[in-house]
């Protein structure tokens, strides 16, 4: 009977905790793999993942909200005769309808600045991306040293 009530519970928890790596779709939006590099605490990070616009019409990433770091910068980087620079985004990250915005190592990210606590490896922190359009979505990133390290997508999140 205990080892019953046992499985009941770690079924009811497992099935409460956001899925590793998942995909989360909202109001026209497909958010994909949302990951971040480990990190100590006090150090700046990165997080990456893709934005599908599905809808007619464009959508902006205004910006990132996170509590694992004082602040998240969107950033362009690029690399021009053997020169890499990054700067801010400060307009927002404009996603055409149909295309896709892809934040990678080496390309746009997000620039975890003033790590508040120490983003380990197949850990978790919760993020908000700011949409002019769509709003506020809310994505857990997983902390691995890189996207082909993430686990299988249990799925996609669909929310209204």
């Amino acid at each position: 009977m205990r080892r019953c009530a046992l499985l009941i519970v770690i079924a009811a928890a497992a099935a409460a905790a956001p899925s590793l790596g998942a995909d989360y779709t909202v109001r026209g939006l497909k958010i994909s793999q949302p990951w971040a590099r480990p990190a100590a605490q006090g150090l700046n990070g990165a997080a990456y993942f893709n934005v599908t616009n599905t809808n007619a019409v464009a959508d902006v990433l205004l910006g990132v909200e996170t509590p694992a770091a004082k602040r998240a910068v969107i950033h362009h980087a690029e690399t021009v005769g053997g020169v890499s620079s990054m700067r801010p985004v400060s307009a927002g990250l404009t996603i055409p309808p149909g295309a896709t915005a892809r934040l990678t190592p080496g390309g746009d990210h997000v620039m975890l600045v003033g790590l508040n606590r120490a983003l380990v490896q197949g850990g978790q922190a919760p993020a908000t991306l700011v949409f002019q359009r769509a709003g506020r979505i809310s994505v857990h990133l997983f902390v691995q040293t890189d996207a082909a390290s993430l686990p299988a997508s249990a799925g996609d999140h669909h929310h209204p």
